[in-house]
């Protein structure tokens, strides 16, 4: 969409920023016994954002007509993280093997 306005003052720029978001998880463990266990964090997330403003610059060729434009960015993102591991517990030195 486009305006033109006639010479007078400037107008400013507007901008309106909204974004709205949410995550939900949870975390897991479990120990097999007392050296092995495993993990799990699962995260998913939901994010909607809405950009508008409006921006002006002269007409090409004029000195006296303003043109006015508005944007509009809308985005939706939904993500899902999961990490699972595994873990072995034990006595550092029983890894170490002599030079």
């Amino acid at each position: 969409m486009t305006c033109s306005l006639t010479s007078g003052p400037a107008t400013r720029t507007s901008t309106n920023w909204r974004r709205e978001q949410a995550q939900l998880g949870y975390e897991f463990e479990h120990r097999f016994n007392e050296t092995f266990s495993v993990q799990q964090n699962v995260r998913y997330g939901h994010t909607d954002t809405t950009n508008q403003y409006t921006g002006s610059s002269l007409q090409s060729g004029s000195t006296t007509i303003l043109d006015r434009t508005a944007y509009g960015v809308y985005e939706q993102m939904n993500t899902v993280t999961t990490d699972t591991r595994l873990t072995l517990a034990s006595a550092p030195a029983q890894w170490i093997t002599p030079c």
